[in-house]
């Protein structure tokens, strides 16, 4: 297989092409394995968390989720679906976004470590793909 680049072309050279939203993922320290991105989807589902929020299509009882890693750091992701109700009381920016929701306020969904991981996997491949069908 040759690829050209410019006037270079590369031959027998293994291509990974990501899109520009995977690159952004694994850049921000996101898994983008297809395995943990599974278990993210089906901790979406099981964990009901379409019954607040999508991913590109809007806002709803929560925010949007699209571009979160844009909004926060990975780090306030990580702190926030560990334990929201701590957030809400110890972090300015988690009360500030339950009172634009109307006090709406998350549960603790009690999430481990590898789920929290397989969740930010899932919502970050999901808002890639989105991004990538509005291009």
């Amino acid at each position: 297989m040759a690829i050209r680049f410019g006037r270079a072309v590369l031959t027998g050279v293994a291509v990974t092409v990501l899109s520009v939203g995977a690159l952004h993922a694994q850049a921000a320290g996101v898994s983008t394995d297809p395995a943990t991105i599974k278990k993210g989807k089906s901790l979406w589902s099981t964990k009901g968390c379409m019954g607040c929020h999508t991913i590109g299509k809007g806002r709803a009882a929560g925010p949007d989720l699209m571009g979160v890693l844009d909004r926060r750091s990975l780090d306030w992701v990580q702190r926030w679906l560990h334990d929201p109700p701590a957030m809400q009381q110890s972090d300015s920016t988690a009360r500030a976004m339950v009172a634009q929701f109307n006090n709406t306020k998350m549960p603790n969904l009690q999430l481990g470590d590898e789920e929290v991981t397989a969740l930010i996997a899932y919502i970050a491949d999901q808002g890639s793909k989105m991004a990538a069908k509005s291009h």
